[in-house]
C-alpha cells in the first residue's frame, strides 16, 4: 500500500505531462512544469483521504440502517407482545 501512495503522483504528473506534449502537442515549459507539481503536490494528501473518508461515510450509513432494522424489529416486538 506504501508502494502507491508514493508511485501515484508521480504517475499522475508523468501521465499528465505527457498528454499535455504529446496529446495536446503544447510545449511544456519549466513555469507550467513547476506549477503543476506544486498544484499535484497540494492535491496529493486529500486524494489520498479520499478512501478513507468514503468507507467511513459508507460504515455510518450501514451502521444507521442496522440501527434502523433493529428499533423497528424491538418497537414490533413490542407491540406484539401487548397483544
Amino acid at each position: 500500500m506504501t508502494f502507491y501512495r508514493t508511485w501515484i503522483p508521480s504517475a499522475t504528473a508523468l501521465a499528465t505531462f505527457s498528454w499535455y506534449t504529446l496529446g495536446e502537442q503544447e510545449q511544456l515549459t519549466v513555469s507550467k512544469a513547476f506549477t503543476a507539481v506544486a498544484l499535484f503536490s497540494q492535491l496529493q494528501e486529500p486524494m489520498t483521504a479520499l478512501p478513507g473518508q468514503f468507507f467511513a461515510m459508507l460504515h455510518g450509513l450501514s451502521c444507521g440502517i442496522i440501527t434502523g432494522y433493529a428499533i423497528l424489529i424491538c418497537y414490533s416486538l413490542r407491540i406484539d407482545a401487548a397483544y
